[in-house]
């Protein structure tokens, strides 16, 4: 690298520098205040550079509201990747991944709700200040990462028999409904949780946990209840095979009821603890659980 590479490199290093700190600064007033009542000059003030060189990066306050948001979707998504890059996440269901991900969603009600006050801050500028759908298009490709997580555990789901496939034709509609009940519920329980006496009566992680509980059984399979005895070890197994594989036994069964009616000479194959039970006679399966 020559001498004048190294200065250009050195001088990218350092503009990056500066816009990530005129992004931070903005972010901070942003999601305490509001958009609308801060001006040019308070976001140059509070990155302790001159009006000026804030307008050689940015001409409008309403470019710099987009960019502050790609900022801070970009920033929540790099911290989101380590939960999901792991072995339990990705040898779970989709229903099971679903639940990470409402996890993930409450611990950044809990712990980043500047973040969740922002988002609403600026969805409400944009929408007030007209801004056009072309100049919001790299912030949509931002949070297109996060729908194709929550996508791709919904159709995993579908395909894996954890998720009810009466929703198989429903998928992006079921991705929005999801994702706007829960994320909805976690801005308002941030931006007024604490706005009347009677909201003191339940914790906003409690009501995030319920909220998941309701959306999860909401979407999952349902479970159906077999009796069947084992030739094996002359034990009646009496209970329940539920949407991960729990409770199952593997093995021939001389009766074993299914969808109320006895068969006889029934191979019921556990394949593993998260996926489902497919029940066979002979070779012609019967069915899934």
């Amino acid at each position: 690298m020559t001498a004048l590479e190294k200065l250009a490199e050195e001088r990218d290093e350092q503009k990056s520098a500066r816009i990530d700190r005129i992004l931070a600064a903005a972010f901070k007033l942003f999601s305490s205040a509001g958009i609308e009542p801060v001006a040019m000059t308070d976001i140059a003030k509070k990155a302790e550079i001159g009006v000026a060189s804030l307008y050689r990066y940015f001409s409008t306050k309403d470019e710099i509201a987009i960019r502050t948001a790609i900022w801070a979707w970009e920033k929540q998504i790099s911290e989101i990747y380590p939960s999901i890059n792991n072995d339990e996440y990705t040898n779970g269901n989709g229903l099971f991944r679903l639940s990470i991900i409402f996890s993930l969603f409450k611990k950044l009600y809990m712990s980043q709700p500047e973040f969740l006050r922002f988002i609403y801050f600026f969805d409400s500028y944009a929408v007030n200040s007209g801004i056009k759908q072309e100049r919001m298009i790299e912030y949509e490709n931002v949070i297109g990462k996060v729908q194709m997580i929550v996508a791709d555990a919904i159709k995993l789901g579908l395909k894996d028999n954890s998720i009810n496939k009466k929703y198989i034709d429903k998928t992006e509609n079921l991705y929005f409904t999801l994702m706007h009940s829960f994320f909805s519920t976690a801005q308002k329980l941030t931006l007024s949780e604490n706005l009347l006496a009677m909201n003191e009566k339940s914790k906003g992680s409690d009501q995030l946990d319920l909220l998941s509980e309701l959306l999860l059984n909401g979407v999952r399979k349902k479970a159906m209840t077999l009796t069947k005895i084992d030739l094996t070890s002359s034990t009646t197994y009496i209970g329940n095979i539920n949407e991960y594989g729990e409770k199952t036994y593997s093995g021939r069964f001389e009766k074993l009821i299914f969808n109320n009616e006895y068969s006889s000479d029934i191979e019921c194959q556990k394949l593993n603890k998260i996926d489902t039970i497919n029940i066979y006679y002979g070779q012609n399966q019967l069915g899934q659980v």
